[in-house]
């Protein structure tokens, strides 16, 4: 608490982004939502632009660090309950990383003045996986849960690799 008042930040910063670390949490286990999607917005709402025109920057990086902590026991968890097709897996993984090459550079034009742009595409991005999931709520509560194959087949690998781990990666 010490080194965080000494960078300048209120009590109240240090307990609100606490229990924002601990919602996003809570949020990405239950519901399988990237935590990034509750911290990002909270930080931003908590801190503003504390840390200068590009606070937004961080912000993500912040996210991103956790997401990647999390991320290596959930795939041991789903690897040990057979819940990992690997040919797709591997289809779907290097594109996702040639996507956050790109999205990084892409995100590097969106810096100082350039800023606000970038979270508004990350507004527009939070929109739209909430008309997603709507969309499928709606569909499940019709009698059709499946937006598609369960697993689509080996031939398709490849095109699902560009399809969801690129844009996954920029994103």
């Amino acid at each position: 608490m010490t080194v965080a008042v000494a960078a300048g930040l209120e009590w109240f910063h240090v307990v609100a982004m606490l229990a924002t670390g601990t919602l996003a949490g809570l949020l990405g286990g239950l519901l399988g939502i990237g935590g990034g999607l509750v911290m990002i917005p909270a930080m931003y709402l908590i801190l503003s632009d504390s840390y200068g025109l590009d606070s937004f920057h961080l912000y993500k990086l912040a996210a991103i660090t956790t997401s990647i902590v999390v991320s290596i026991p959930a795939a041991i968890r789903h690897a040990r309950v057979r819940a990992l097709v690997y040919p797709l897996l591997f289809s779907i993984v290097p594109l996702a990383l040639l996507g956050v090459i790109v999205g990084v550079w892409l995100a590097s034009w969106f810096a100082d003045e350039y800023t606000h742009l970038l979270r508004r595409t990350f507004g527009g991005f939070i929109i739209l996986v909430v008309v997603v999931n709507v969309y499928r709520a709606r569909r499940a509560a019709a009698g059709d849960a499946r937006l598609g194959e369960t697993c689509p087949s080996p031939r398709r690998w490849g095109l699902i690799g560009w399809l969801v781990g690129f844009p996954a990666g920029v994103i």
